[in-house]
């Protein structure tokens, strides 16, 4: 079983991806490998980074403001085409840190990916801010989404899933899917989130092929990372779960006392 670590990222977030993979390569074993997808500008940026902590770093072109994130998340959709070498993909981000040992297994059950999710009732019963997925996943795929599966980092997805659902937004709108994806809404609220819309067609269409948590029902499984917020400086405090408790941490310090020099 091949998991590959897939990573999108540019330049703005090059102080975070730093951190980011000096933790995979502090506390994370047993992947295949750790796949860095950057823009062509950005490159002289990030080039140094991957190859400081062995990452493997491909370029690509990338839509310009105010559309980079819709492409950012377009890019994580084509995730089979940038692993092609892997079974399943793990998704991470440049804010988001190893900070306990960890391996494929970490975010297997019974052989499958792990795959989080909480009812949208729930969350509208409780005013869970991740309401607010419901409304754009529901217009992007035309049908009721039952489950918000954007729950935590370090998701994990077989790498048949991102083709078949392209293929599906391809059949339903008659339109190639980057052109699609990017003609939707680019600020906030945006008009589609990446990992809503295909962790509902993957619960829809390939329930078989995941282990699926329901949160709200369930104890969440112990988590090896936290994330900070990369819209924001690096020494900034924020509010972060660490271990299941919140704290209020300014990230530099935190980063250094996880990972020495």
């Amino acid at each position: 079983m091949k998991v590959e670590i897939f990573l999108v990222t540019y330049a703005p977030d090059a102080h975070w991806l730093e951190w980011s993979l000096k933790s995979i390569k502090r506390f994370a074993s047993g992947f295949s490998g750790t796949t860095v997808l950057a823009p062509i500008k950005d490159a002289n940026v990030i080039r140094p980074i991957c190859e400081r902590h062995g990452a493997l770093l491909v370029l690509d072109q990338r839509a310009e403001s105010p559309l980079g994130f819709l492409d950012h998340m377009v890019k994580k959709c084509y995730a089979d085409q940038y692993c092609p070498g892997a079974d399943f993909v793990f998704h991470t981000d440049s804010d988001v840190m190893f900070i306990e040992l960890a391996s494929p297994e970490t975010f297997f059950k019974d052989g499958k990916p792990i795959m989080l999710v909480e009812p949208y009732a729930h969350l509208k019963r409780t005013k869970n801010p991740a309401a607010c997925w419901y409304e754009s996943t529901r217009s992007i795929l035309k049908w009721e989404p039952p489950y918000e599966t954007m729950r935590r980092h370090g998701a994990v997805y077989p790498r048949d899933v991102y083709g078949k659902f392209r293929s599906y937004i391809e059949q339903t709108y008659q339109k190639p899917f980057r052109t699609f994806m990017l003609a939707q809404h680019p600020s906030p609220p945006l008009g589609w989130s990446e990992f809503n819309c295909l962790g509902s067609y993957a619960q829809r269409f390939m329930p078989q092929q995941f282990t699926t948590i329901d949160v709200s029902r369930s104890p969440w499984p112990t988590h090896p990372l936290i994330q900070f917020w990369s819209q924001g400086p690096i020494d900034k405090p924020v509010d972060i779960w660490i271990k299941g408790k919140l704290c209020r941490v300014v990230p530099i310090e935190e980063l250094r006392k996880i990972m020495p020099d």
